[in-house]
C-alpha cells in the first residue's frame, strides 16, 4: 500500500492517466489507445503505470498532474465514459493485442521518484533565492511540476539540472542547498549520485546529492 499516488508511481518511467473529458495541454499529451504503444517506445519506458479514477469523478487535477499523458477511450452514443472495470479491461486488451513499437535508442528515462526529488530541490532552491517575492510558492508549484512532466527527462538530464542548480547554491550560499525529503548527502553508500556538471568543482565541499 502507498500513502498517495506520487509514491505509488515513484519507480515508473511513464505514467498515463485516464480521462473521460478533454484536458488542456498542461496535463500532458492526449493519447488514444492506439497511440499508447508509440508513446511507450518514444520515451523508452521500462516501467509504465496506467492510472484510472473512480467511476463518479475520474481523476482529479491534483492526481492527473502526476501523469505525463492522459488516455481517452472512444465511446458510442452520448456516454463519454465506461465503468471502471470495463475501462480497465478495454485498455489492457488493447495493449495486449497491439503491435508494440521498438523502443527508441535514447538514454534511460528518469523515474518519477528521481524527477520528484529534482522538482522538490528546484522548488526549495527557488524559495531560497527569493524567487517567490511576487508569486506564492503554492501557486507556482503546479506550474513547475507540469513543466517537468512535459520535458521527458532522462537520467542524465536530471543530473544536469540538479548539478546546475547545485552550483548556483554553492557560489551564492557556500553549500549545495536544501535537500528534499528522501535524499541525503553522499556517504559512500547511497548510489547513484548526482554531481555538479561543469568544468569547475567547488573546493572544500564534495557533497553530492543522490537521485534515489
Amino acid at each position: 500500500m502507498h500513502a498517495d499516488l506520487a509514491s505509488a508511481v515513484g519507480d515508473c518511467d511513464l505514467v498515463i492517466g485516464s480521462s473521460a473529458r478533454p484536458r488542456d495541454g498542461e496535463y500532458g499529451a492526449s493519447l488514444s489507445l492506439a497511440q499508447v504503444p508509440g508513446a511507450i517506445a518514444e520515451r523508452a519506458a521500462r516501467s509504465i503505470a496506467l492510472v484510472f479514477g473512480n467511476e463518479a469523478d475520474g481523476l482529479s487535477d491534483s492526481e492527473l498532474i502526476h501523469c505525463q499523458a492522459w488516455l481517452h477511450l472512444d465511446t458510442c452514443g452520448p456516454n463519454t465514459s465506461y465503468n471502471l472495470s470495463h475501462a480497465v479491461a478495454i485498455t489492457l486488451y488493447g495493449l495486449a493485442t497491439a503491435g508494440m513499437v521498438a523502443p527508441a535508442s535514447i538514454e534511460p528515462p528518469a523515474s518519477r521518484h528521481q524527477v520528484e526529488l529534482l522538482y522538490q530541490y528546484w522548488l526549495g532552491s527557488l524559495e531560497r533565492f527569493q524567487y517567490f517575492r511576487r508569486t506564492e510558492r503554492e501557486r507556482f508549484a503546479p506550474q513547475l511540476r507540469r513543466l517537468f512532466n512535459r520535458l521527458d527527462l532522462g537520467e542524465h538530464d536530471v543530473q544536469v539540472l540538479w548539478g546546475m542548480l547545485s552550483q548556483f547554491n554553492v557560489f551564492t550560499f557556500g553549500d549545495r542547498g536544501p535537500l528534499p525529503d528522501g535524499a541525503a548527502h553522499a556517504d559512500g553508500a547511497t548510489p547513484p549520485l548526482v554531481r555538479p556538471v561543469g568544468d569547475h568543482e567547488p573546493s572544500g565541499n564534495a557533497d553530492a546529492h543522490p537521485l534515489s
